[in-house]
């Protein structure tokens, strides 16, 4: 009976510790940067790429080629945990008070890159543009992605060097793609939130990044929710030093006195289109949305971009 007994634990903690190693394992899959500072992603192979992926990959980079001939500055920020944050400053043409704080998405190589196309409208827009590098993307330091939860500490900082550049008048929009936009919602909902943040733009951004990372999980790795999301939690806490359900964005944006856009395409399957919607129900500010017929994940700016173009025109305008 004992050798049985024996034999049953056994097993149990050998089924746990598979568990977690699958868990760890998975964990670095989803959370570990997957390129070096200064990765050159101008030269990747394209021959695997659809064409219309070809061609956002080709205006993105022909975006920050613009960008950079306008010489913008190269500013640094230190996140809370000690990493070195970077950024491209570009003032606008004339002396204006409003900018707008872009803040890509998870894994993308960089800010530049995720909002190459667009950065020379919203210059046009005479906004003073901040391309941020997230932590553990691009130019910045770090290891671990945060899925939005300190990120969001991070762009509050960006949103207070801004304020420091700019003076009292400061005016801020934030800018969010994906992983960008839980980030800038999680922002909006914070209780010190600069006053100087008028207006939020948030592109195909997940609802919950818990939620969002059983998507991945389920879907990608295809594991079970039960145990290994519990366990995922517990190992990101450990290792990451944070915890994932700290901030939810469809919670933060109740607080949110502002402007709102919401964009999401109805082809998204990254970040499901049904995650706009908990987003948008939830916020009591001034608010607006833009769902694109056929329109995959991060693609919207791409498929209707006149009507996107005209509605970030006017929230520009508004604040």
């Amino acid at each position: 009976m004992m050798s049985v007994l024996l034999d049953i634990l056994l097993a149990i903690a050998v089924i746990f510790i598979v568990c977690v190693l699958i868990t760890y394992l998975t964990v670095r899959l989803f959370f570990y940067r997957n390129t070096p500072p200064g990765y050159d992603y101008a030269s990747i192979d394209t021959s695997g790429m659809t064409d219309e992926i070809k061609d956002r990959h080709q205006r993105s980079l022909d975006g920050e080629k613009w960008f950079m001939s306008q010489q913008p500055e190269d500013v640094m920020i230190t996140s809370y945990d000690g990493l070195k944050l970077r950024a491209y400053y570009l003032p606008a043409k004339e002396a204006s008070v409003k900018t707008v704080i872009c803040v890509h998405g998870y894994r993308c190589y960089s800010g530049l890159y995720e909002f190459g196309s667009r950065l020379e409208f919203l210059h046009d827009l005479g906004l003073n543009l901040l391309v941020i590098d997230q932590r553990s993307h691009g130019r910045s330091e770090g290891r671990f992605i945060g899925m939005s939860i300190p990120e969001t500490d991070d762009v509050l900082r960006w949103c207070d060097f801004i304020d420091d550049r700019i003076g009292p008048e400061s005016k801020i929009i934030l800018y969010g793609v994906s992983m960008g936009a839980a980030t800038v919602i999680n922002v909006s909902g914070e209780p010190d939130i600069p006053s100087s943040v008028k207006a939020v733009i948030e592109d195909c951004g997940f609802s919950s990044a818990i939620d969002e990372m059983a998507e991945k999980i389920t879907a990608m790795a295809h594991l079970p929710r039960n145990p290994f999301i519990p366990m995922s939690k517990t190992i990101i806490k450990l290792i990451g030093k944070f915890d994932i359900t700290s901030k939810v964005p469809r919670e933060q944006i109740k607080n949110f006195k502002g402007r709102l856009l919401v964009v999401h395409g109805d082809a998204d399957t990254f970040v499901p289109t049904y995650m706009h919607e908990a987003i948008f129900e939830n916020a009591s500010c001034e608010k607006k949305k833009l769902i694109v017929p056929k329109a995959e994940h991060i693609m919207s700016y791409y498929y209707a971009t006149k009507e996107y173009q005209t509605l970030v025109r006017e929230l520009a305008d508004s604040i």
